[in-house]
């Protein structure tokens, strides 16, 4: 006589194959996204930044440095003299949101307002180019997409005023291709239909993204695109990649607090990082929310002379 036995369903048993076989499907991508995002913040590419301090700013310039609270009270004391009535609250709160930075032909100069140290980061000394493809050019109208007047029209279909929206000022649209010239030497173009320019770059010729560059980029790709491309499998690794840090936190947590003799160790190190995350993301809220407000300035102030 068969006797069947049976195992009793666990949940616990679950979590940990779901944890385990979701890290292991994730793996390389985890390790591409972890590697993309600390290139991003410490990419060492270009010449390396020359760093001054103030007092040879203060001896060039004049300029020695300005703390946030002085900057905000002897503005308040300005508009006050233009006849408002104004006081400076918490003083010790004002502070600048980064560095003011010039750009020029031989690089950046990075200046800190508060310390007043410099920092020049000179450009890039990029490998020597053949040039400009000899048929590069501007002012090719796409036959059959004036996006000028296509730009005008288009509102209408919307029921918009017509000529009341513009390209974007970032992500043109593009038209690649390969071409070849009389030579028999291949280009690789790209035609940019928001400005109405043509170039190119030899396809024998080295590839101008170094591999930093390549992940860093990748890192801030984002949108699906319109169609199924490499891109669009990104897109669709990276959101299964944020599921699955979600899903690991809550199963790690639960499996963690099933080690009893460690438990008031454990919710004690999760108390502590619930109080570091709060404050790092209340500091990073008031920055983001001043820089949003600024954003909306000229949106409002269109809006009210339209009105």
């Amino acid at each position: 006589m068969n006797l069947e036995v049976t195992t009793p369903f666990s949940w616990l048993k679950l979590i940990r194959r779901i944890h385990l076989f979701t890290g292991i499907l994730l793996c390389p991508f985890v390790l591409i996204i972890g590697l993309s995002g600390f290139l991003f913040n410490h990419s060492d590419e270009g010449p390396e930044p020359q760093r001054f301090d103030p007092a040879a700013v203060r001896s060039a310039s004049g300029f020695g440095g300005l703390a946030a609270a002085q900057a905000a009270d002897s503005l308040v004391a300005a508009l006050n003299s233009q006849g408002h009535a104004l006081s400076l609250v918490h003083a010790d709160e004002a502070f600048y949101s980064g560095p003011i930075v010039f750009t020029g032909d031989a690089g950046r100069l990075s200046l800190a307002l508060d310390s007043g140290a410099l920092v020049f980061t000179p450009k890039a000394d990029l490998s020597p180019s053949a040039g400009p493809a000899p048929f590069a050019s501007t002012g090719i109208v796409l036959p059959g997409c004036d996006l000028k007047r296509i730009q005008d029209q288009l509102p209408l279909a919307a029921g918009l005023p017509e000529g009341s929206f513009k390209p974007a000022p970032r992500g043109a649209t593009e038209l690649r291709f390969q071409i070849q010239d009389r030579d028999g030497k291949r280009w690789i173009a790209s035609y940019d239909l928001s400005r109405r320019s043509l170039s190119a770059r030899a396809a024998d010729a080295p590839s101008p993204l170094s591999f930093s560059s390549f992940l860093t980029r990748l890192h801030k790709t984002h949108h699906y695109p319109e169609s199924v491309s490499a891109k669009w499998c990104w897109i669709l690794v990276a959101d299964c990649t944020a599921i699955a840090m979600i899903l690991w936190a809550l199963s790690g947590l639960i499996l963690a607090c099933q080690i009893r003799a460690l438990r008031i160790i454990i919710l004690t190190c999760l108390g502590l990082a619930l109080i570091a995350a709060v404050f790092i993301l209340a500091g990073n809220f008031r920055e983001l929310e001043a820089a949003a407000a600024k954003a909306q300035e000229p949106a409002a102030a269109s809006q009210k002379q339209g009105n």
